[in-house]
């Protein structure tokens, strides 16, 4: 099984119940081996807003260069702000004070869309209509100034608009990679070579890897030493492997195949290097879409670090440096 077929095998997982839905993440590259890696869980509202959800069906075909529009309105072009090409404004769902989705704005040609930001996708990736199977460049995307050329799929199904925009894509781990790179979680914003990068108030350096196109770091639940996936797409974190504990709540899913999966929901102590924090977390006895990316990643998994985690992540790839400012009390 080829990289991009894999990303069907095991590349979205949906959570049923009203207060939670997990989202697909991506594959590995392509020339470091097949694969994909998926758990991503985002919180929502207990009563999910009605809203319209991209049908990869649809006339308007995304990826294809958009119809001819007629001339621009010349005072709208002349009032438009562009955000500077150092940042790139997020759009952000949030539930009980938290940020549980973040998503960038892409532009490809004159269409606008959002890509939900899923650092456990080794690239970004659009979606595409039902039928066009995988294209190793669909579009040429511009996020924030960036041009980025990314792959596009038909196998990743639809999710609903945000904040007005439709969810076109996943704008992947690429976007961290290009320069030194700061998420702000709070903030709703990447900044490409920050002035604090060098000092990285408040955040801790992370032991980590750079394996198939995976961010894994070093880290401890409740003491116990893990390897986990840092997963910007998922709102909590998740502990693989371990049994619930008083108090969990049971939460019933399905996973990438349809199976049935349950999970509970409760909370645990994260440590990343001299650091540790009470965070929200889903313990997972067995997680068949993880255990099977760990299979393909020759490595262990412990689970995930999820946006309820973090502040500020920090990243300098060719630096060969992950930070992590974690969320404290």
């Amino acid at each position: 099984m080829d990289g991009r077929r894999q990303i069907l095998h095991d590349a979205e997982v949906r959570f049923i119940t009203p207060a939670v839905l997990a989202l697909s993440s991506c594959s590995a590259p392509a020339d470091e081996g097949p694969g994909s890696m998926a758990a991503d869980v985002v919180a929502t509202k207990d009563v999910a807003p009605e809203v319209e959800a991209v049908d990869a069906s649809d006339d308007a075909e995304l990826g294809a260069e958009p119809p001819d529009a007629g001339p621009a309105d010349a005072a709208a072009v002349e009032t438009r702000v562009e955000p500077p090409c150092d940042s790139l404004p997020l759009l952000a769902e949030t539930y009980d004070g938290l940020t549980t989705a973040l998503y960038a704005i892409g532009r490809v040609g004159a269409t606008e869309g959002a890509f939900h930001l899923d650092s456990a996708s080794y690239t970004s990736l659009l979606f595409l209509p039902v039928g066009t199977g995988w294209q190793d460049h669909a579009a040429d995307v511009d996020f924030g100034c960036r041009d980025m050329p990314v792959p596009g799929w038909d196998g990743l199904g639809t999710l609903p608009n945000v904040q007005g925009f439709p969810v076109i894509g996943m704008a992947g781990i690429d976007l961290f990679r290009v320069a030194p790179t700061r998420l702000d979680v709070d903030d709703a914003t990447i900044t490409w070579e920050p002035t604090d990068f060098e000092s990285r108030p408040g955040a801790v350096d992370l032991a980590h890897e750079w394996v198939q196109g995976q961010l894994l770091v070093e880290a401890r639940f409740d003491g116990v030493d893990v390897t986990v996936v840092v997963d910007t797409g998922a709102a909590h974190s998740l502990w693989l492997g371990v049994e619930p504990e008083a108090g969990d709540v049971e939460v019933t899913t399905e996973d990438a195949l349809g199976d049935p999966l349950t999970v509970w929901l409760g909370s645990a102590t994260l440590g990343l290097g001299d650091e540790s924090a009470t965070v929200p977390i889903f313990r997972a006895p067995s997680f068949p879409v993880l255990e099977q990316t760990e299979a393909r990643l020759g490595r262990k998994l412990g689970g995930l670090i999820g946006l309820s985690a973090m502040r500020r992540l920090y990243v300098d790839a060719a630096a060969g440096v992950v930070a992590v400012r974690m969320r404290t009390p």
